[in-house]
């Protein structure tokens, strides 16, 4: 039982760092159409 409970914190620990680094490149890829669309204008 504890062995499990490790591995279940674990793979969340996996899973919100995953999560994280995801919406980090959706908010760089925003500001970068931003960016392009600003110097378009």
């Amino acid at each position: 039982m504890e062995s499990s409970l490790k591995n279940l914190k674990i793979l969340n620990f996996i899973n919100s760092k995953i999560l994280f680094e995801k919406i980090l490149k959706i908010i760089f890829d925003l500001t970068k159409n931003l960016r392009k669309n600003l110097e378009n204008d």
